[in-house]
């Protein structure tokens, strides 16, 4: 062991000091990389979920037209096929339109 001017007692105060100095610098970095987790996650719930929630209805509503569709093909009398209601302008629209977005 290599002696030093200090006593045991100024070593174990230094050695815990900087201990406690890097649990702080280490509880410091931890609070700016939880910050930086919660905008993304706000950015994930209030932009890109609802967005794509809405795609997924958009596509589960073309299928459901698609095999209605398909049915109505396969259908060999004119006369079993249904009467489909004919849309005007005046229909209105399902959904909202999507706020503009430059965050991607």
């Amino acid at each position: 062991m290599f002696k030093s001017g200090m006593s045991l007692g100024k070593r174990l105060t230094l050695s815990f000091t900087v201990v406690i100095a890097f649990m702080a610098l280490l509880a410091m970095l931890a609070v700016i990389r939880i910050a930086a987790l919660n905008s993304e996650i706000d950015l994930i719930v209030t932009e890109r979920y609802p967005k794509a929630n809405i795609a997924n209805s958009i596509k589960v509503q073309t299928n459901e037209v698609g095999r209605s569709m398909l049915g109505v093909l396969i259908m060999s009398d004119p006369r079993s096929r249904p009467n489909w209601p004919i849309l005007t302008k005046s229909t209105p629209p399902t959904t909202k339109p999507l706020p503009r977005s430059t965050k991607f």
